[in-house]
């Protein structure tokens, strides 16, 4: 018995109840995720008006669906899809993604089949199945993306503290009093 008047077998099953109360909380955080939705309304982008919404998400595949009101430039349009793979592969904790599947339906809305692994040489057809090809419609080699090739684009302070400017500078001391 201890000052406290409990036993340690009392103490070590307390221990253990607080850590399966942990993995259980860590567990529900990562199944409670959901599904990803990104508007660009929402990071203040006034040249274009996109929203993604993850409508499946599978094993090693999601299922998304692109709607516009402007699409903007061609490079912003495409960051923003890319970030939605990318922000996928962050809550997947996959190292890699890639667009496996692209179609435009009737009502203008476009559907990508992305795919997340953490095979770096992953041939796309094994890792995610014969009906995704390892070449586009366009004749282009799909390719898998490096989840940390591209996170400086979507992490803001992603440099070190002393490479982020004057903000990061040291403060200067004061001049002490004169005795």
């Amino acid at each position: 018995m201890n000052r406290a008047g409990r036993t340690p077998s009392f103490l070590c099953r307390l221990c253990v109840a607080g850590l399966w109360l942990a993995a259980g909380l860590a567990d529900a955080a990562t199944n409670a995720a959901g599904l990803v939705e990104i508007d660009s309304a929402a990071a203040g982008n006034a040249n274009f008006r996109m929203r993604i919404v993850e409508l499946e998400r599978g094993p090693k595949t999601s299922l998304l669906k692109l709607t516009y009101e402007k699409m903007g430039s061609s490079v912003g349009s495409s960051m923003f899809i890319m970030s939605a793979f990318y922000e996928i592969a962050q809550i997947r904790g996959t190292a890699y993604f890639a667009n496996l599947k692209e179609w435009e339906d009737g009502t203008g809305a476009r559907f990508y089949v992305g795919g997340f692994t953490d095979n770096a040489t992953a041939d796309l057809a094994d890792e995610f199945g014969a009906e995704f090809a390892a070449e586009n419609e366009f004749g282009q080699p799909r390719r898998l993306v490096g989840v940390s090739e591209v996170r400086i684009l979507f992490e803001r302070n992603i440099l070190p503290a002393p490479c982020r400017g004057p903000a990061a500078a040291p403060p200067v001391p004061a001049e002490s009093p004169p005795p």
